[in-house]
């Protein structure tokens, strides 16, 4: 075991970490804070390790050196993308025909996709 320099850490961290990390966030929204908590906890392990820093460091200073964005805004931003991706589709497309339904139950006051991209908005 050698050591590894930050931009092949990095490398490393987007090509077998991050998609586990990601995985579904598109479509299931974080809600639990439970399971985010777990997902930000490997994040900044790996992170920590990467660089060499104490377990009680900054989160700051590991976002900063690496360039990497924390968990929670990255899964957020990605379902944001999806939803702005389904708008863009044609109407007759199941997913574009999907997300309207999603906003039509969130004007309703009902729970769905839309409110729960607004309540992780909300905690952010």
């Amino acid at each position: 075991v050698g050591t590894l320099s930050v931009p092949d850490g990095v490398q490393l961290y987007y090509a077998r970490i991050d998609p586990y990390l990601t995985y579904g966030c598109k479509i299931a929204i974080d809600v639990d804070t439970v399971g985010i908590k777990k997902l930000e906890d490997a994040q900044l392990a790996y992170l920590r390790r990467l660089l060499g820093l104490h377990r009680r460091s900054i989160r700051a200073a590991l976002f900063s050196e690496t360039g990497i964005m924390p968990i929670r805004y990255r899964r957020i931003i990605l379902a944001l993308q999806y939803a702005k991706y389904a708008l863009s589709q044609q109407d007759s497309y199941f997913v574009k025909r999907t997300y309207q339904d999603a906003v039509s139950l969130f004007r309703q006051g009902k729970s769905g996709w839309v409110g729960d991209i607004q309540n992780c908005l909300s905690r952010l």
